[in-house]
């Protein structure tokens, strides 16, 4: 006798199951792939406000450990205490320096080295001729771009100033100061305590700089996710520099990070102190 098989399909449970696993496994896979995007984009960001830092205190220290380079014993290396070396009293505002420090000629030569010719911190030599020294006046400040964020600037002999850094939200110095006369800072002070015990003659004893920068990520903007509720406060050398979320909303959108360093004012220990 013949046995008769019979073919079934799958049943109605088993159906559900599979679609449920389906669903699961999608939307696994959809929020492995948002939080994704939301990383790499949050990571942008911080590259972004690092790259800014980064290149601030590069191109800051570059220029400023030349202070003093090849000048008279009776020039100052710094500039007029008045204008050029101001210091923000108030919390968050910004400092601003001026240094001078001189070039050997020969720039246009091609057997110059490094030690002979120096360039100012737009990337030119430093110019002179027979009757005007090869020297120059280097200022750094900040200033807020039509955009409306802060940037870097830096002009030369007072000069059209030209923007080095952007997503500078505030830039701040201290000077090292020489109390005992062995070339080492002793004490870091403002411009204010600078200027009020003569530190800026050639005769004076600031012998280091510490300059200190809060970068951010510009125009470049966090997800919302891996936004902060409020406002933060970053302590910036000698000042406290608060932040706050734009208009309309509650979270700080962009990355902030507090860079500093300090430099040594070597060419300053031919200046009779």
């Amino acid at each position: 006798m013949a046995t008769r098989t019979h073919q079934t399909g799958m049943s109605l449970i088993s159906l559900l199951i599979g679609a449920t696993i389906g669903i699961l496994l999608t939307g696994a896979a959809g929020k492995v792939y948002l939080d994704s995007r939301m990383a790499f984009a949050a990571n942008e960001v911080v590259s972004a406000t690092m790259e800014n830092g980064r290149f601030a205190i590069d191109d800051l220290r570059r220029t400023l450990v030349m202070a003093g380079r090849l000048l008279q014993p009776d020039a100052s290396p710094f500039g007029d205490a008045s204008t050029e070396m101001l210091d923000g009293q108030d919390p968050g505002a910004s400092d601003r320096i001026a240094v001078i420090y001189g070039s050997k000629e020969g720039c246009d030569d091609s057997a110059t080295d490094a030690n002979r010719c120096q360039l100012d911190c737009l990337g030119n030599p430093i110019d002179g001729d027979n009757t005007t020294p090869y020297q120059a006046k280097i200022e750094f400040y900040l200033s807020t771009s039509a955009q409306g964020g802060n940037q870097l600037m830096c002009s030369v002999d007072d000069g059209h100033p030209e923007p080095l850094a952007s997503g500078i939200e505030t830039f701040q110095v201290l000077y090292g100061w020489d109390t005992d006369g062995d070339r080492y800072p002793n004490r870091y002070v403002n411009a204010t305590t600078a200027t009020a015990n003569g530190l800026w003659s050639p005769k004076g004893r600031i012998v280091a700089l510490r300059i200190g920068v809060l970068a951010s990520s510009a125009d470049m903007t966090l997800p919302q996710t891996a936004r902060t509720e409020g406002e933060k406060s970053f302590v910036v050398l000698d000042v406290t520099h608060t932040v706050s979320p734009p208009s309309g909303s509650s979270k700080l959108d962009k990355y902030y990070r507090v860079y500093t360093s300090t430099i040594s004012l070597r060419n300053l220990e031919a200046v009779e102190q």
